[in-house]
């Protein structure tokens, strides 16, 4: 993987910003990212609330603390529990750089993620149902799908998804028709 330094991304933080993790499996490795962050000392909490602490040793809902200059962090994840919820958050000071022919002001950074589960366990089953008569789709065009009583250890309405569960997926043989 090239790394492209953070004041040149350009037309990539979309594609950065909508990468964001926001579930992943526990053997994925959590690091935070700042846009203009190679330039200025940044302050990392892993946290269980998405809040700054003053200092990390006294708050109970800070897990890791860690300080970069290079606007990139990776967070050890002997600190982060399955099926939780945590959060990013960076603090940094205003900075200044002198530049060849100007001084570059970097406002300051207090800024916490919307948050991320590591999920270790699949969601319980539910009940899919197929509209058809007597045995047999009646209408090849049109399929009705529903489905019923699935949960998840995780709520992902926290994460601002608008069920439980972030997205199902339909599949027809061996070809994916749709994320719903």
């Amino acid at each position: 993987m090239q790394a492209i330094t953070s004041s040149n991304l350009g037309v990539l933080y979309k594609l950065l910003h909508d990468s964001e993790l926001d579930f992943g499996n526990t053997s994925a490795k959590v690091a935070g990212i700042v846009v203009y962050g190679t330039e200025r000392e940044i302050e990392w909490f892993l946290m269980t609330r998405p809040e700054i602490p003053t200092q990390c040793i006294n708050s109970p809902r800070c897990l890791q603390f860690l300080t970069s200059k290079s606007g990139v962090i990776e967070f050890d994840s002997r600190f982060i529990a399955a099926n939780t919820l945590h959060y990013i958050c960076a603090r940094s000071n205003v900075t200044y750089i002198e530049r060849e022919i100007f001084t570059e002001r970097l406002e300051e950074i207090n800024t916490c993620s919307d948050g991320f589960v590591l999920d270790d366990s699949p969601p319980s089953s539910g009940e899919v149902h197929v509209s058809q008569h007597g045995g047999y789709l009646t209408d090849t065009t049109h399929i009705q799908v529903s489905w019923d009583g699935f949960s998840d250890t995780i709520d992902a309405t926290k994460l601002g998804y608008v069920d439980r569960i972030k997205s199902y997926s339909l599949a027809i043989g061996m070809y994916i028709f749709s994320d719903l």
